[in-house]
């Protein structure tokens, strides 16, 4: 007698002041605090409230919200929350939690060292032109400019590319912002 073969549930249940929650779903990984800890902690708290909208959980307390974030964001993360400088009313306020973990995990932006990685990037002769363009659009974010991205990005991207005829294609999902 062959016994079934039984698959991971994706059902995980856990226990949070005596209130049992069962959710559908993946729950986030971790903070990774290992390399660019700013696109790290971006993808992270996407996920995290993602995670919270699908099962309705983003309409809970804010001290709720703030428990799960702790829960789910690693034991570096929860020794970072200590070290915040926040008041007892500014740490229950999932806002100000959420915005002290942007700032930590937000490096020092070099405004002349950015804007010279920006404009010293060329197409690869490996790279396609969306690869090139989605580079191109990760490195402005780090810019600071602020009116002009659109007109500074077709500029870089003009200066940049290796066909320049790629550019013109009437359907070049790249060129589309």
């Amino acid at each position: 007698m062959k016994k079934k073969k039984t698959g991971i549930s994706n059902i995980q249940q856990f226990v949070y002041c005596g209130e049992s929650w069962k959710t559908e779903g993946r729950l986030p990984d971790q903070l990774s605090f290992q390399g660019n800890i700013s696109n790290n902690f971006e993808k992270f708290i996407q996920s995290f409230e993602t995670y919270l909208i699908a099962p309705e959980k983003d309409k809970k307390a804010d001290n709720v919200k703030i428990a799960l974030l702790l829960n789910l964001i690693g034991s570096e993360g929860v020794d970072v929350f200590h070290t915040f400088k926040l008041d007892e009313k500014e740490k229950g306020k999932y806002d100000s939690v959420k915005a002290e973990f942007k700032k930590y995990c937000s490096p020092y932006t070099n405004r002349t060292y950015e804007p010279f990685v920006f404009n010293s990037q060329c197409q690869e002769s490996d790279e396609s032109l969306d690869q090139f363009v989605n580079d191109l659009k990760k490195l402005i974010k780090s810019c600071e400019y602020v009116d002009q991205k659109d007109s500074i990005l077709i500029d870089r991207m003009k200066l940049g590319v290796t066909d320049l005829k790629l550019l013109y294609k009437k359907n070049c999902r790249a060129v589309k912002m």
